[in-house]
């Protein structure tokens, strides 16, 4: 049978294996070391992950996934996880690929020895952020109220004034509350990216020693009686800064 080997996770040269099992089915754990860096790995059957194999399976794949963050799990602190499906054909290739990009590697795990990654959003709820503006900001309240003293045409062209006027509040308070959400996290973070983000929510990925600094949960407070929530999830293994890393060998 023709194996391949199946990487879970980049580690510090030097680091031991967990005394855990792998995927379902697969070999031991070991580690495979070139340089400062070293990938946790374990050897599989080649056609599991080859076209028309096992990969075909959704109940296979959700199970061997839910392997694999268990590892990942146990590296909390020392490792970065690697996206589920990381396959190599043999230990060359592998070596090869942990030589391309061990300094980027190496400079993410000092980073994140110790800490667990956590992820923050913030999220408008509009109608509630809508109206706080409309009572707070001092620009909309003028506009809106010559807007309902003029005439047909001239309120027309205010209406309009008056919307984008909104759309700039709404942006500068969504902005506002990211660069104070950044700066709290600075004091606290070892490293932080900014999330991806998408109409009405903005969020950020944080490498962090503990946890979430508590002035996070007055922050959150009071954004919120303005129409914004900040949620936190993890802590989780540092994923988004491992994909950082390998982004960065590549550029």
């Amino acid at each position: 049978m023709s194996l391949a080997l199946y990487a879970y996770a980049a580690l510090p040269s030097g680091a031991a294996a967990p005394e855990q099992p792998g995927l379902e089915g697969a070999g031991p754990l070991a580690l495979v070391t070139e340089g400062a860096v070293a990938a946790l790995v374990s050897p599989v059957p080649a056609a599991w992950f080859a076209e028309g194999g096992l990969s075909s399976d959704p109940e296979w794949v959700s199970r061997q996934a839910l392997r694999h963050h268990a590892v990942c799990g146990a590296l909390a602190g020392m490792a970065l996880p690697l996206a589920f499906g990381a396959v190599f054909s043999a230990e060359a290739p592998l070596r090869l690929w942990l030589a391309e990009r061990a300094g980027p590697l190496a400079a993410s795990l000092a980073r994140a020895q110790g800490c667990a990654e956590w992820t923050l959003l913030l999220r408008e709820d509009a109608p509630r952020l809508e109206a706080w503006l409309a009572a707070h900001d001092a620009e909309l309240a003028r506009l809106s109220g010559a807007a309902a003293a003029a005439g047909p045409g001239t309120r027309f062209l205010l209406e309009r004034r008056l919307e984008r006027a909104r759309e700039e509040a709404r942006a500068r308070h969504l902005d506002a509350a990211a660069t104070r959400l950044q700066a709290e996290l600075a004091a606290h973070a070892r490293a932080l990216i900014p999330a991806r983000t998408r109409a009405g929510m903005l969020g950020v990925n944080v490498l962090l020693p503990g946890a979430p600094p508590p002035a996070l949960e007055n922050m959150a407070g009071e954004l919120d009686a303005t129409g914004v929530s900040l949620t936190l999830s993890g802590p989780w293994p540092p994923y988004a800064f491992a994909r950082e890393a390998l982004a960065h060998a590549h550029g």
